[in-house]
């Protein structure tokens, strides 16, 4: 990552983007003296009505809360996306921290924030659920074509360790092996239209954007782990996300 971390561009009153203050959690690490910034935002919260977050992240990304004259109870699928996310980064906490510090309790916390239950939060470590459209996405394009990773997440987020195939990011990154040293590097670039030339050399060190994509791949790594326990044979994503 980057060698300073983000500075947040408001104020700590002013209503920020739930998204920004994960990038801040993914900086932060269990060695710095202040309490994790997506715990602090969450207990802070506490003093706050129930429903405060869902009511922030509406008016931030312009999502309509009424529906037919009414207020809507259940979570659109955007709403659903964004709390799957927070929900990836709490258990990608959970696994550094191993238990959570004195009067911190996340999936409660997010509970009361978007105002809904703690079983509904906790469905989220495998979203395959009602929490989101009962289809699972189809490729756009055929296995053969490019493809940009976070596709490879998304039908990620709908599989369940019952099912027949094996996880399709899983597939995705050991498949990769027969392929040169760096080829996902090369393939988002292009996709991304990432220029990996700077001053007529090629550039040795990642991009913010090509980071923050690594990062994404490294948490629905880390949650396909709390899920499994273990790796299925022939298969080491990290290492083969390396590779």
């Amino acid at each position: 990552l980057p060698s300073t971390r983000p500075s947040p561009t408001t104020t700590s009153s002013s209503p920020r983007l739930v998204t920004e203050i994960i990038t801040e959690s993914t900086y932060w690490t269990k060695w710095d003296q202040d309490v994790n910034p997506l715990l602090k935002f969450l207990t802070d919260g506490r003093k706050k009505p129930k429903g405060w977050l869902r009511e922030s992240e509406a008016a931030l990304r312009h999502i309509d809360l009424i529906k037919d004259g009414k207020r809507r109870i259940h979570l659109s699928e955007e709403e659903n996306r964004v709390l799957i996310e927070i929900v990836r980064e709490i258990d990608r906490l959970r696994l550094i921290l191993r238990e959570w510090p004195q009067d911190h309790s996340p999936i409660k916390d997010l509970g009361h924030a978007y105002g809904v239950s703690q079983s509904k939060v906790q469905s989220c470590s495998n979203p395959s659920t009602s929490l989101l459209p009962s289809t699972r996405p189809s490729p756009t394009t055929t296995s053969s074509s490019p493809r940009l990773v976070t596709e490879i997440i998304t039908e990620s987020t709908y599989w369940t360790k019952w099912d027949q195939d094996v996880n399709p990011l899983l597939k995705f990154l050991t498949d990769g092996r027969k392929k040169p040293k760096g080829w996902l590097r090369e393939s988002e670039a292009a996709l991304r239209h990432i220029d990996l030339i700077k001053d007529g050399k090629r550039r040795i060190h990642l991009s913010e954007e090509e980071n923050r994509v690594l990062i994404e791949i490294v948490r629905e790594i880390d949650r396909l782990r709390l899920i499994l326990r273990e790796w299925p044979q022939d298969h080491s994503p990290i290492k083969d996300l390396g590779h």
